[in-house]
């Protein structure tokens, strides 16, 4: 088996454990009533932080690409009150699994395939939590990156 194939296996096997938690916090995102002002909901993957933590933060847009904020509480947040890790775990996976890969082959990039693995995986979620009627623009996308997978459209764009 192919080394590349056998990492992504051993990424999505991890990610899949989390299937019930993150579909709960994309349900949530999928349904909520936003105010106009929010034109999309940015997914942003940090892809250092496999080991320490969700690597995915939620943005919410206005149709200049700026993040919005409102008053709540007599305090500044995002216009849906979820965690913008979306949820709280320690790790994907245990650094382990990346020196183990790394041991094997010194020229594996295990961020860009777990990256890789953890979009089709967000986008499988969030059309199972409802997302394909979503009524606003989402993507998802390594940080800074300028190719973005639209969620709502299951493409590249």
């Amino acid at each position: 088996m192919n080394i590349e194939f056998e990492f992504k296996l051993e990424v999505r096997k991890n990610l899949n454990a989390l299937n019930d938690k993150i579909d709960s916090v994309l349900s949530q995102l999928i349904k909520h009533s936003y105010p106009k002002e929010v034109k999309g909901v940015v997914f942003e993957i940090f892809t250092d932080t496999f080991t320490t933590k969700f690597p995915v933060r939620v943005f919410f847009m206005d149709g200049e690409n700026n993040e919005i904020f409102i008053m709540r509480d007599e305090k500044t947040g995002h216009p849906l009150s979820v965690e913008q890790n979306l949820i709280n775990i320690a790790c994907v996976y245990q650094p382990e699994l990346e020196t183990q890969y790394t041991e094997k082959d010194e020229d594996l990039d295990p961020w860009s395939l777990a990256t890789e693995t953890l979009i089709t995986w967000f986008s499988q979620r969030w059309l199972a939590a409802g997302g394909r009627f979503f009524d606003r623009c989402a993507t998802i996308a390594p940080h800074d990156s300028r190719k973005k997978f639209n969620l709502v459209l299951s493409a590249w764009q």
